[in-house]
């Protein structure tokens, strides 16, 4: 589960980098910057989670992240709970959040299951 920790660090901690160069471009949101920062935070707490911790075993049992390539990507709605953290109110707890981003994640790959192949 390392590896996993580390890629959904990463995700977190490029996603905070976006976040805070679009916070430059619209400072009047308080809430794009709030974002950036626990996104940032978040990927810190992330590093600290235990190996065995349930929700890496989840996301790790569904197409989330790429094992070989160190690499983890959420997909529509993964990603909009990662834009959604701390945006309203900086109280939100990383647990809560993660428990609400794993679910995400995992609606999102089983979304992906049920789409039809296309080679278009």
């Amino acid at each position: 589960m390392i590896g996993l920790k580390s890629a959904l660090a990463t995700f977190f901690s490029e996603r905070a980098e976006w976040r805070r160069q679009e916070a430059m471009e619209h400072p009047e949101d308080a809430g794009i910057s709030r974002n950036a920062e626990g996104l940032e935070a978040l990927a810190e707490w992330v590093q600290g989670l235990d190996d065995a911790d349930p929700r890496l075993r989840q996301l790790a049992a569904h197409d989330c992240w790429d094992e070989g390539l160190d690499v983890f990507a959420a997909e529509e709605e993964g990603g909009r709970e990662a834009g959604l953290y701390r945006f309203s109110t900086a109280d939100e707890t990383p647990d809560h959040f993660l428990d609400a981003f794993v679910q995400a994640c995992i609606q999102d790959d089983l979304a992906n299951d049920k789409r039809p192949f296309s080679d278009v």
